[in-house]
């Protein structure tokens, strides 16, 4: 029973982990697409990173297709 717990313990983010998402969350809604998470961390906090960075690249892509369209269209 002790070591189920511990491998659970091992795979679920701690405090430090979910605080940098929260400040990387925050940053993007704030428009902030040089915004990063470490990807170093091992588990489940590495893999959210990672996918949480090509999220943001995906979305500063994104806007600068949108306003790059939008100057085209404005001229």
């Amino acid at each position: 029973m002790t070591s189920d717990r511990n491998e659970v313990a091992d795979t679920v983010p701690g405090d430090r982990e979910l605080r940098q998402l929260l400040a990387g969350l925050t940053a993007v809604r704030d428009g902030d697409f040089g915004t990063r998470l470490p990807e170093d961390a091992d588990g489940l906090m590495g893999d959210i990173a990672t996918v949480f960075n090509g999220m943001v690249d995906q979305l500063s892509v994104f806007t600068s297709e949108v306003t790059r369209v939008a100057r085209e269209v404005g001229t």
